[in-house]
């Protein structure tokens, strides 16, 4: 599970690490695939600063890197205040607690703009 991925790579490099110690680092504890994104997006942070959202955007060039890790980057990073990111799976089952089965996501988030991140906040902490 993440939790797990994310504890073992917190074992073994800290909470506070930067790029620069995981490059040419053996990640291999972590899965193929995951350490084959971890590595990826590394190199890629090294040559390309993440300071705008644009900038954040552009890590979808990566093989792995979708668009719900750019929305839940630009959430918790950038704190932009207006995303609300559909493909969230978890978003998607409370949603349909909330709304019934044939909810329009895309419909209904609209409406809480341009605050539709405090929302997706909400509802991943208390729904």
């Amino acid at each position: 599970t993440a939790k797990k991925l994310r504890s073992q790579f917190y074992t073994r490099f800290g909470t506070d690490f930067q790029p620069e110690q995981i490059i040419g680092q053996d990640l291999s504890f972590l899965g193929t695939i995951t350490a084959r994104i971890i590595a990826d997006v590394t190199s890629y942070l090294l040559s390309h600063p993440l300071d705008t959202e644009d900038d954040i955007r552009s890590l979808r060039c990566i093989s792995g890197i979708g668009t719900w890790t750019i929305e839940t980057t630009l959430l918790t990073c950038l704190k932009n205040w207006d995303l609300f990111p559909l493909q969230d799976k978890f978003l998607q089952a409370r949603m349909r607690r909330l709304y019934g089965k044939d909810v329009n996501m895309t419909e209904i988030s609209n409406r809480w703009s341009p605050f539709r991140s405090i929302v997706t906040w909400y509802l991943w902490r208390y729904f």
